[in-house]
């Protein structure tokens, strides 16, 4: 299960000759109205400040928004599987949803990390994405996800994004992956003494999306030369 948060364009009423600052409110847009399709990084989703920041703008551009939460992103989990950032599964079903609700509308994308990689990698790799997006724009994406957690191990942002995504991702799912330990081999208080990103892959997300080992599972994120010469909209990507 994913979700999407939307948001109405803004307005801009102006109280001129007041003593009240302008003010943006929203209203109900035409069905071809353009949307801006918002995917998140590793560690939050629509409830991040930058993720509000965005929003933000892009209604007072005039923009429906919506934001893709993946699985377990301020969700509980309907089953264990949870989010794989090198599948695009997910994101090309929210993609085809939004196509099939607002066919005539124009829908652009941005994409934030982990959320960047995905559209780069969604851009290179489906043959419909010049049908279903007319541009994108990609926020830091990791290139290489196994070089990226090279140049941050034994850092604090490795503790960071371990820490952070055990406590948004994993520990409100706790009781549902309890449920692993006999059909993977999932032991939950082994995952919660993982002392790195790598270390929790292995105890866990290798396990349960059937990877032989962490480097497979991190070589599904990896940005090709081909991706990039597949692309054929209009992608700006910023580092």
């Amino acid at each position: 299960q994913i979700t999407l948060d939307w948001a109405l364009p803004a307005k801009k009423i102006e109280y001129k000759n007041t003593r009240y600052d302008d003010r943006y409110f929203p209203y109900e847009p035409l069905k071809d109205n353009k949307i801006l399709l918002i995917m998140h990084g590793l560690t939050g989703g629509s409830e991040c400040n930058y993720i509000h920041t965005l929003v933000d703008t892009a209604r007072k551009q005039g923009y429906r928004v919506a934001v893709l939460n993946q699985r377990g992103v301020n969700q509980n989990l309907t089953t264990p599987l949870t989010f794989h950032g090198g599948r695009l599964d997910d994101v090309e079903f929210a993609i085809n949803h939004l196509k099939k609700n607002y066919p005539n509308a124009p829908i652009v994308a941005v994409g934030t990390s982990i959320g960047a990689n995905m559209l780069i990698r969604y851009l290179g790799e489906t043959k419909n994405s010049r049908s279903a997006l007319k541009a994108g724009v990609a926020l830091g994406a990791p290139f290489d996800l196994e070089d990226t957690l090279n140049s941050i191990e034994n850092t604090v942002y490795e503790d960071f994004f371990s820490k952070t995504y055990i406590e948004k991702n994993f520990l409100p799912n706790y009781e549902i992956f309890q449920t692993l330990k006999d059909t993977h081999g999932i032991s939950v208080e082994d995952v919660l003494q993982a002392k790195n990103i790598r270390e929790f892959h292995k105890q866990f997300t290798i396990k349960i999306h059937n990877h032989k080992d962490v480097e497979d599972y991190l070589s599904t994120f990896k940005i090709l030369d081909s991706h990039i010469t597949n692309i054929d909209i209009p992608l700006l990507i910023l580092h």
